[in-house]
């Protein structure tokens, strides 16, 4: 009988997910917000599911790995190291995996990965009988990934043997597409991003809002544009003396960013979380009252290519989110008027700011918006379409 894509909801996929076996590898970096929501449903649902996950980022060198069955976890397996450059860290999850691999003793119907490293570690897998297909998860995009040529020449040849040799190439944007079918893909998907489904849609209640309270959310390096953030905040701490910034995340750029703040006398005013629990991010969230994604714009950026998954969080969270137009949903946010695009200006920024905080009538509006924007993003009901189309590949 053939399967309709169109009409194959999550029901359907729950269904289908107890009967299969499945692993999902990737590698945690700086930020705070989840990087792979997938697994909170494979565990749930799978006949059994293994999740392995390597920290590759901080210094740290440590991988773990949980296998489940029926929802129930039933092993758990870590391997230490020592603290590391990320570079050696990132190449050192090849051993990691096999390690956690053999401890695991598992076969597997679908290997899920979610960079090119551990994609290309599924196919070896997959000839050894292990896993029997390979989907590579195309999350992120990095057209530059190490400085260092040889390492980056390295990373692109492995880039290249993932792509090609994986059964199916999830993408999350339609830029990220081209660049994935002009390496060679056999078969390029649309999967959903990151974002709403993390936890439950709010409503718009403002009672647990900080009033003047800007919020960023992920990892702290010069391609995010934060610099504009706090480049504006002298300008707007005249108008709205209460005016906290908090940071969420980690990353090379926190102490460029610190000591910006210190020259500029506004250090008092930014608040670094640094890395935050699933529920105290949420909190944070929810405090706030304005979500920032200033990214840098430069048209072969990770940003360019990549799903903004910051972005449907904020919205998630009913944060009317201020962001450049470096991004491929900016159009969507503007057009929906669920927050305000700029250039990468800063009296651009201070504009957007004065425009949301002086005008309650249109904050309320644009947050209501904003949770109807994410909602079209609900990780669970997107999902369904992208397993349809592999699992019934003709």
């Amino acid at each position: 009988m053939t399967t309709t894509c169109a009409s194959y909801d999550f029901t359907d996929l729950t269904r289908t997910l107890g009967k299969l076996d499945i692993v999902a590898v990737h590698n945690i970096g700086l930020s705070s917000t989840p990087v792979f929501p997938l697994a909170e449903i494979l565990t749930r649902y799978c006949k059994s599911f293994a999740h392995l996950q390597h920290q590759i980022s901080g210094g740290s060198n440590s991988s773990h790995a949980n296998l489940y069955r029926e929802g129930k976890l039933r092993k758990q397996i870590k391997i230490g190291g020592p603290s590391l450059a990320a570079a050696l860290c990132y190449f050192l999850t090849i051993p990691k995996t096999f390690l956690l691999f053999l401890a695991l003793s598992t076969r597997f119907n679908y290997y899920i990965a979610g960079d090119e490293l551990n994609a290309l570690i599924g196919v070896v897998l997959r000839k050894l009988g292990i896993a029997k297909t390979v989907i590579f998860y195309s999350i992120d995009y990095f057209p530059i990934r190490f400085s260092n040529p040889l390492l980056n020449g390295i990373f692109r040849w492995i880039e290249m043997l993932a792509v090609r040799n994986s059964n199916f190439i999830w993408t999350v944007s339609s830029r990220m597409e081209k660049v994935r079918m002009t390496q060679g893909a056999n078969r390029v998907i649309e999967a959903p991003g990151m974002g709403a489904d993390l936890v439950a849609l709010p409503n718009a209640s403002v009672e647990t809002r900080k009033t003047h309270q800007l919020v960023y959310v992920g990892a702290l390096t010069y391609e995010k544009g934060l610099d504009l953030v706090i480049k504006s905040l002298p300008t707007l701490v005249q108008k709205f003396p209460r005016i906290i910034l908090v940071i969420v995340g980690d990353g090379p750029h926190k102490a460029i960013l610190q000591e910006t703040a210190k020259n500029l006398h506004v250090e008092e005013l930014v608040q670094f979380k640094g890395k935050l629990l699933r529920s105290d991010l949420d909190r944070t969230l929810f405090e706030s009252s304005i979500g920032v994604a200033t990214y840098v714009p430069q048209r072969f950026a990770y940003a360019f290519y990549s799903f903004p998954g910051k972005v449907i969080e904020y919205m998630a969270k009913g944060l009317p989110v201020i962001l450049t137009r470096a991004t491929s949903i900016w159009r969507e946010v503007e057009n929906n008027q669920a927050g305000i695009c700029i250039d990468y200006d800063v009296r651009e920024f201070v504009s957007a700011v004065e425009m949301l905080f002086e005008n309650g009538v249109q904050l309320n509006a644009s947050r209501n918006r904003a949770i109807t924007l994410a909602s079209r993003y609900r990780f669970r009901d997107l999902l369904p379409s992208a397993f349809c189309k592999t699992l019934f590949a003709s």
